[in-house]
C-alpha cells in the first residue's frame, strides 16, 4: 500500500472525507463533549498531507490520545520549521499529551528523535506519497548516531505553556464577564 493509498484509508476510517478536511473554510475540534471551532486557514489546509502521512507512520488515530501521541512525535522529529500555524497546533497537542497521557507523548517524542516527519526530511511530498508505508518509514528514518538532539523536558514545558496560557485568559474573560 501506497503512502496516498494509506493516507485515503485513514480519511475513510476516520470520517474525514476524501481530503481530510482540507477544503473546509472551519475546522471543529472536538474537546470533551463541546465542539470548538477554528479557521482553516492556508497553512493548514496546505499541508494537511504532511501531518496525515506522521498518523500513517505512527499508526495513531485522531482520538486525543493518538492526536497528542502523533504531535509529540513529530515534534520529536523536528517540528514543522517555518510552518507556523501546523506547528503551533502540533505542540498545543503535545500539551495535550503532557498533561493527559504523559508516558505516551514522551514515548511518542522519543521515537520521533530517530525520525524525521514529512516537513524535515527534505523531499517533496511528490516523492513522499507514492511510497509504500514500509520505504516511507525507511525515508523518514534517520541515519544511525545522528538522533535529533532536541529535549523532551524542554518541549514538554513549551507545550504545557501553549495549552494552559490561552485557557488561562479565556477564563480570566468569562469571570471579569462574570465578576
Amino acid at each position: 500500500m501506497t503512502a496516498i493509498d494509506a493516507i485515503s484509508k485513514f480519511y475513510e476510517k476516520e470520517e474525514l472525507g476524501n481530503d481530510g478536511g482540507a477544503e473546509k473554510k472551519i475546522i471543529w475540534f472536538k474537546f470533551g463533549f463541546i465542539y470548538i471551532p477554528m479557521p482553516n486557514l492556508a497553512s493548514r489546509s496546505e499541508n494537511l498531507y504532511l501531518h496525515d502521512i506522521s498518523h500513517v507512520v505512527t499508526g495513531n488515530d485522531i482520538s486525543w490520545k493518538g492526536e497528542s501521541s502523533t504531535g509529540s512525535w513529530e515534534i520529536g522529529a523536528g517540528g514543522w520549521m517555518n510552518l507556523w500555524f501546523p506547528m503551533i497546533l502540533t505542540i498545543w497537542s503535545m500539551g495535550v499529551g503532557v498533561m493527559f497521557y504523559t508516558k505516551e507523548s514522551y514515548k511518542w517524542f522519543q521515537k520521533g528523535k530517530t525520525m524525521y516527519n514529512a516537513g524535515t526530511v527534505g523531499k517533496p511530498l511528490n516523492e513522499l506519497l507514492p511510497l509504500s508505508i514500509e520505504e516511507l518509514t525507511k525515508t523518514l528514518t534517520r541515519p544511525e548516531g545522528q538522533e535529533n538532539k532536541t529535549s523532551f523536558l524542554f518541549w514538554a514545558t513549551i507545550s504545557v505553556l501553549f495549552w494552559i496560557v490561552p485557557l488561562y485568559f479565556i477564563g480570566y474573560g468569562i469571570y471579569s464577564i462574570f465578576a
